[in-house]
């Protein structure tokens, strides 16, 4: 094969992969990621082969990982200008802003609609494809690897959120059908609490003591931001600033510690929002 012919074939190659990429975002988007197969996702993309997506991606997760991927690739270029500009600010608005703005600028650039807001609402929501994107992150994000390694430890802030489940009110559903949970049958029409603080300490999905704190536990499939579509938008702003403050205040004032006992802190237990009323600390 000539050079000539090699760098064709990498084009159509590249063409053909960006066409399926597309494809497949649209899909997901507009479908659902398990609504969509990859004979759908081929003839969309105007390929002949149904075998198109196997060949170029694998599986349906390698698709879904090479979508996030792309994007975030995208995300990376506009982050890694905004840090350079921020590189000596002591600001704490500049650093989140480096979190929040480059997605918000990407997702401006792509236009209406925008189907990666939408692919993204449908892979966020199921716990299985929500690892794939959280894991995919910090792969094509160096810069952001960076910045999260240098706030406190990740999993101590999960793990406090999933033992604490700071806000207390039960949710107020409506079964829309007939529906079995745990052996009890919950008629359509009928009203349910979801009471995410007991999710939290389900042994199902915490079975090592989940009535225990214990920072070093991967702890990312608690509800104390909701679940699926209906999870909280500002869940990463809070967790970055719980990640910065612990990461900040044990930096600064190593120790920091109560100057009680902790049976004396007086804590809020008759609110929605658990806490404390005070705490006396001393150093």
């Amino acid at each position: 094969m000539t050079m000539i012919g090699k760098v064709t074939r990498d084009e159509q190659v590249s063409a053909t992969r960006e066409a399926l990429l597309a494809a497949a975002e649209r899909l997901f988007a507009e479908r659902g990621v398990h609504a969509v197969g990859n004979r759908q996702i081929s003839e969309a993309a105007g390929q002949g082969n149904n075998a198109a997506v196997s060949y170029h991606f694998g599986t349906k997760a390698d698709l879904i990982r090479a979508i996030a991927r792309k994007h975030a690739e995208q995300i990376e270029r506009i982050r890694e200008r905004m840090m350079a500009d921020f590189a000596d600010s002591t600001d704490l608005r500049d650093w989140v802003a480096c979190l929040v703005r480059p997605l918000t600028e990407h997702l401006e650039t792509l236009g209406s609609p925008t189907w990666y807001a939408r692919f993204t609402a449908q892979v966020m929501a199921d716990p299985a494809l929500n690892a794939i994107m959280v894991d995919e992150a910090p792969t094509a994000a160096p810069v952001l690897q960076l910045f999260r390694d240098g706030l406190a430890r990740p999993s101590a802030v999960e793990e406090l959120l999933r033992y604490l489940n700071i806000v207390h009110n039960g949710r107020l559903r409506v079964a829309t059908e007939d529906i079995e949970v745990a052996g009890q049958t919950v008629r359509a029409g009928e009203g349910l609490i979801m009471a995410n603080e007991m999710g939290n300490r389900d042994p199902s999905a915490f079975p090592d003591n989940p009535d225990e704190l214990d920072i070093r536990r991967d702890a990312r499939r608690y509800v104390a931001f909701g679940f699926g579509v209906h999870q909280c938008m500002g869940q990463p702003l809070a967790r970055m600033e719980l990640q910065v403050v612990y990461g900040t205040l044990y930096r600064r004032i190593p120790t920091l510690k109560l100057a009680t006992e902790l049976d004396q802190v007086p804590f809020k237990v008759n609110g929605l929002v658990y806490g404390v009323h005070e705490l006396p600390v001393t150093w």
